[in-house]
């Protein structure tokens, strides 16, 4: 298995709600993942309960199974939320949803603001908490900036490589337009029992 236990636990101020872990990874096991990710097949995102909609979401994604080496880098990705939670949230967390690997690989590739929030896939526990891990280097795309807004103000989280980043699913966020190159993230969503 990877080693994470080197990482080093930090918050960002960009609001009350937002931290991240950095360092996760090395550069070799990034690139790694964004190999076995790339053998999955990609479908265009759609936004639950209307379908495609492009002028909100333009993304590819794919699902990505637990297998003998993907168990290598979702366990240390679980542990890691499992401790920015314990750290700075506290929820009840019963449910880590399947892996999404996010492209944003076409001109103007984007996510207008939007909410995490409401129940899973299956429709039995409330999303919590929402995480995200940027798996390439900033220097290999422009735009895609990922952005929350609290009380009309927008913050703009780092681009930093290997960032796994953890927030509420209630904030309100985006990934502003890719306008060159290829932006990979890794996101999962994890759920608990309602919060009242």
């Amino acid at each position: 298995l990877y080693d994470f236990e080197s990482s080093s636990l930090t918050i960002k101020t960009l609001n009350p709600l937002f931290c991240y872990w950095d360092k996760l990874f090395t550069d070799t096991q990034l690139k790694e993942i964004i190999e076995y990710c790339e053998c999955f097949d990609k479908t265009e995102a759609k936004i639950a309960g209307q379908g495609l909609n492009r002028d909100i979401r333009k993304t590819n994604i794919s699902w990505i199974e637990k297998t003998d080496f993907s168990t290598n880098f979702i366990d240390p990705i679980h542990t890691t939320i499992s401790k920015l939670n314990n750290t700075f949230y506290n929820f009840e967390l019963t449910k880590y949803e399947q892996l999404q690997y996010t492209c944003y690989d076409k001109l103007n590739s984007k996510y207008d603001f939007h909410m995490d929030c409401g129940f899973n896939v299956e429709n039995t526990m409330t999303r919590k908490l929402s995480c995200v891990m940027l798996l390439n280097d900033p220097s290999e795309y422009e735009g895609g900036d990922f952005q929350t807004m609290m009380s009309r103000e927008i913050n703009t989280a780092p681009k930093e490589k290997g960032f796994v980043m953890a927030f509420p699913s209630w904030t309100l966020h985006r990934v502003t337009p890719v306008t060159s190159g290829v932006r990979r993230t890794l996101v999962v969503w994890v759920c608990g029992p309602s919060f009242v």
